[in-house]
C-alpha cells in the first residue's frame, strides 16, 4: 500500500510542476512534453522555420495533423483557471500554408465544462495574430486546446502543418453593441467569418474618414458563407426587435445591383433561436438597405413565433447568397 501512495504522490508533483500559465512563448515557457495530443494531432516545440514578419522568435510550437479525426489537435494544462472579467480575449500568432479562411478552433476546458470559439485565417504563408473573444465566460477553465483546420482530416502535408506562438490573454476592447458604426477605438470589432468568407476592418475606399467592414466572399466559399458582426459572444445587449419595431437599416456597398443579401439574427447562447430576412441590392456602390424581419426568408422561423416563445436575439449574420467581392457593411 505504501508503494501505491508513493507513485500517486510523484505523479501529482509532476503535474503541478509542469502546469503552465499565460502568456506562453515557447522560448522559456512550456516544453513538448507539456502538450497532450489527441486524435491525429502531434505537437512539438521546434526552431522557428519562418522567423519573419511579426514573429522572429527562435522557438515556436508546431502541430501536424495526420489522419485521425476532424477535431485532431493538442492541449496544454494551466496552473490556474483563466479569468475573463477584465482580459476578455486570447490572442495567438499563427503561420500556415493552408488556404485563407481555414478554421482555427480554440477550446477551453474545465471540470465538467468547456467553451470554444472559431476564427478563420486571413493570411497564408505569413505570420498573423488571431484573436478569440471569450467575453462573459466564467473563471472555470484551466486547459487550452488547439485545433487547426477544424472540420477536416489532416494528411500530414504542409497544409496540415501549423506553427503557433505567443499565446496570451489580453483586453481586446469592449463588447460590441448596437448600433454599430465601426468608429469607436475602444470597441472590439473582430468579425466572425463562416463558410469561407473573409472580413477585415478597413477604411472606406470612397471616404478616408469612414471606417467599414469589408467582407469578401472568396471563390472557394460555400453558398451560405457570410460574416457575423462581432465575436461569438454577440452584442452586449439584446436587439430591440418587436412586431412593431421589426426593421434594421444597413448601409451597404456592392459591386453590382441585384445581389441577394440575407440578414440573420440569433441568440448567441442558443443558435437554434433565429429569424432571417433577405433583400437585394439596387445600385452599384453605397446604399441604405432596409431589412424587415416580419418578411422572413422562406423556410425560416417567423419573428412572431420566436417572440411568442420568449426568444431573444443578440447576434447578427450577413449571408451573401451569390458570389460577390468587396462587400462593405456599416450598421448604424
Amino acid at each position: 500500500m505504501k508503494k501505491i501512495y508513493t507513485i500517486l504522490f510523484t505523479l501529482l508533483i509532476f503535474s503541478i510542476v509542469n502546469a503552465q500559465s499565460l502568456p506562453i512563448d515557447f522560448e522559456t515557457m512550456a516544453t513538448t512534453s507539456d502538450f497532450i495530443d489527441f486524435d491525429g494531432g502531434t505537437a512539438t516545440i521546434i526552431d522557428n522555420p519562418q522567423p519573419n514578419g511579426i514573429n522572429t522568435s527562435s522557438k515556436v510550437a508546431q502541430i501536424v495533423r495526420d489522419g485521425g479525426e476532424v477535431w485532431a489537435g493538442s492541449k496544454i494544462e494551466l496552473a490556474a483557471n483563466l479569468d475573463f472579467s477584465s482580459q476578455n480575449s486570447i490572442v495567438m500568432k499563427v503561420f500556415s500554408t493552408a488556404p485563407i479562411g481555414t478554421t482555427v478552433k480554440f477550446k477551453l476546458e474545465g471540470i465538467n465544462a468547456s467553451t470554444e470559439r472559431d476564427v478563420q485565417t486571413t493570411d497564408t504563408n505569413e505570420w498573423e495574430e488571431l484573436t478569440w473573444d471569450f467575453t462573459g465566460e466564467p473563471s472555470i477553465f484551466n486547459s487550452v486546446i488547439f485545433m487547426f483546420d477544424f472540420g477536416n482530416v489532416g494528411n500530414g502535408s504542409a497544409n496540415s502543418t501549423f506553427l503557433f506562438d505567443d499565446v496570451d490573454q489580453l483586453f481586446a476592447g469592449l463588447q460590441i453593441d448596437f448600433p454599430v458604426d465601426f468608429e469607436d477605438s475602444d470597441v472590439n470589432y473582430t468579425m466572425s467569418d463562416f463558410g469561407g468568407n473573409s472580413s477585415t476592418l478597413t477604411t472606406d475606399p470612397e471616404d478616408n474618414t469612414n471606417t467599414v467592414i469589408q467582407a469578401i466572399k472568396t471563390d472557394q466559399a460555400a453558398t451560405w458563407a457570410g460574416t457575423t458582426i462581432g465575436t461569438p459572444a454577440g452584442f452586449a445587449t439584446n436587439l430591440p426587435l418587436t412586431l412593431s419595431s421589426s426593421k434594421m437599416n444597413v448601409r451597404v456597398w456592392s459591386p453590382e445591383s441585384g445581389t441577394p443579401i440575407r440578414l440573420k439574427v440569433e441568440d448567441s447562447k442558443d443558435p437554434t433561436h433565429t429569424c432571417e430576412t433577405e433583400t437585394n441590392t439596387t445600385v452599384i456602390g453605397w446604399e441604405i438597405i432596409e431589412f424587415d424581419f416580419l418578411n422572413q426568408a422562406p423556410g425560416t422561423e417567423l419573428l412572431s413565433v420566436g417572440l411568442e416563445k420568449g426568444w431573444t436575439y443578440n447576434r447578427v449574420h450577413f449571408k451573401l447568397t451569390h458570389f460577390t467581392i468587396d462587400i462593405q457593411k456599416e450598421i448604424y
